[in-house]
Order: structure tokens, then sequence, then C-alpha cells
């Protein structure tokens, strides 16, 4: 646990060492602004920061879904609890104007069946509880695991597919303003989307993670604004679970992911879907643990993880070249 503490401030000094100029920072005292307990017997997962310093915390408990916002002087302004909740919330996002975006698994409240089957549901709310748009996507089985609202009022979203034998297919969905599924895109070979880029300005494409699992490979995708992949490039290292994916600019991914054979990794890919380098950053072993991923102005790569008994951190040149590296 020290050995964390110390990385990641040392990982913190050295984003801002990269960003700002050098200046003279005399130490201060941070006061608590405020220590408070809210809704007693509800164990909340999420913390989702709203705006002007105000909190929107998400609890889901045996199926009963409770959203509070917190003013930024610590007040509970309101607690409602979804009369139809989530067997599982996996993520939250605030879209703006004071609305949240939850999404992860639900039983299908809409369906006229007797059998509602469990699905990937999102549902975008205000701060009175009020749900503006509740809406089920995938086959029976499916789950959601992250999501964007788009300026238009579309949504994006990413997660799963369940496939015979018990394997979890990659899936990205986009879903219109009225909640019209615009297209579905799944993967052959990857396993859960744990993460995606929408780039471009005069059309739309979209970067996609998808992790491996058993039975299926860590994959990265490209797809056109209709939902077509225009490339798909496959992983080569073994049970390689990505945990975080970046677009530069100039549209080439950085990605990092752990294997406890091919170790925790950091990997870069051209525009075009070829890879230019997959580089160790953690050795491999049972605890290996790759989990932090900046790209700085200049376009240096910074990464860090831990490993069974020592952190790292690895800064990088825009090429895989090591300019430092702690452990």
């Amino acid at each position: 646990m020290q050995l964390r503490r110390k990385l990641y401030a040392t990982l913190v000094i050295l984003v801002l060492s990269s960003v700002y100029p050098l200046v003279k920072v005399q130490a201060q005292y941070m006061p608590v602004v405020y220590d408070r307990t809210y809704g007693e017997g509800i164990a909340y997962q999420h913390t989702c920061p709203v705006t002007n310093g105000e909190v929107a915390l998400i609890g889901n408990n045996d199926g009963v879904t409770t959203v509070t916002w917190i003013s930024r002087d610590g007040k509970a302004v309101s607690s409602r609890t979804l009369a139809k909740g989530f067997e599982s919330v996996n993520n939250t996002y605030h879209t703006g104007s004071r609305k949240l975006l939850i999404l992860g698994q639900s039983r299908d409240w809409l369906s006229k069946k007797k059998d509602k089957g469990s699905y990937g549901r999102f549902i975008i709310t205000d701060e009175t509880g009020e749900i503006l748009k509740d809406v089920i996507v995938g086959e029976a089985g499916s789950e959601l695991f992250c999501g964007q609202q788009l300026k238009d009022g579309s949504v994006i979203l990413g997660g799963y597919e369940p496939r015979p034998g018990g394997i979890r297919a990659g899936m990205l969905v986009k879903v219109d303003s009225s909640g019209k599924v615009v297209y579905k895109y799944v993967s052959d070979e990857g396993g859960p989307c744990i993460g995606f880029d929408v780039l471009g300005s005069s059309r739309e494409y979209i970067h996609a993670a998808f992790t491996a699992e058993e039975g299926s490979v860590s994959a990265i995708v490209r797809l056109d604004s209709n939902g077509k992949s225009v490339f798909v490039t496959k992983l080569p290292e073994p049970e390689f679970q990505i945990c975080k994916m970046i677009t530069a600019e100039d549209d080439h991914i950085f990605l990092i992911g752990n294997s406890q054979i091919a170790g925790g990794r950091v990997v870069k890919i051209r525009p075009e879907g070829d890879i230019i380098f997959s580089k160790e950053i953690v050795p491999a072993s049972s605890e290996t643990s790759l989990q932090y991923l900046s790209l700085a102005k200049n376009g240096n790569v910074l990464v860090g993880g831990n490993a069974t008994d020592k952190s790292y951190y690895s800064l990088l040149r825009n090429d895989g070249t090591d300019l430092q590296n702690i452990y």
C-alpha cells in the first residue's frame, strides 16, 4: 500500500511537471469542508461529480437503486429510489444540465412478458429522480459497462452479449435520441467493451477496446459512422486484459493492460490498425497490475503500475523509447 501511494504521488508530480512550468510552491493547510454520512443502510458504489462542486451518489443494493444529490457544502439536496432498479450499476456519467446517465444490467421492466430476462439497460435521470429515458439494449444476458451521450442526444454504449459456451462477446451500441438502436456491433473475437473514444469532425468514427476473457482475445476496433469495422487489431499477448485506452490527437492509439504471461504492457497502434510497439513495463506475475496511462502535450507517455512487491512507472517517448524508469 505504501509503495502504491508513493507511486501515484510521483505520477501526479510528473504529469504536472510535463504540462506546467516549475513554480515555487508553498505548503498550506487544507481544511476539511465537510464530513458526513448519507443514506442509512445504503451502500453507495458510484460517486459522480456534477457541477459547481456538487456530487451525485448512486447506490444499488438487492435491485434497489438510489440516487442522492449532494450540494457543494455537503447537504443532501434530494434522494430518490428508482421504482424499477438495476441488478447491477456499472457506471454513471454527468451528461450536463444536471442530468445523469446510469447504466448496467437490469430486468426488462418494460416487457409485457411474465418472464422478464436481464438485459443491458441505461437510463437518463435528473435531480428530481424523474426518468427521462429508459432503454434496454442487447440480447438476454447482456450488460453495459461504459457510455457517452453525444451533442445530438444520441448515446453510445459498450458492454457484451452472451454467446454459447459462456462467452461474453464485446458489444458496442448506438441509440438515437428517441431510444431507437442506430447500430449494434458485436465482436467475433473480443471480450467485453471496456472503453471507447468518439472521434471525427465532419464524420463520426469510434475506437473501441474489447478486453480478453476465456474464449476471447483483446482487440481494438475502428468503426465508421454506420457501425461497420474499418479495422480489427487483435493483440497477440495471451490472456491480455485491457485496462485503459487513449486516442492521441494524431489518431494513434495507446493502451495499457495486464497478463500473467506477458506482464503489464503499454501498446501503441497506428491509425491504420497495425501495432507499432508492445512494451513490457511491469514483469509478469500473479499480481501484475498496470493501471495508469497519460499522454503529455509534448507527446510523451507516462505509465505506472504494480507487481507482487514493487511499484513501477515509466516515462516514454512517443516511439516507446525509455526516458525514465523507477521501481
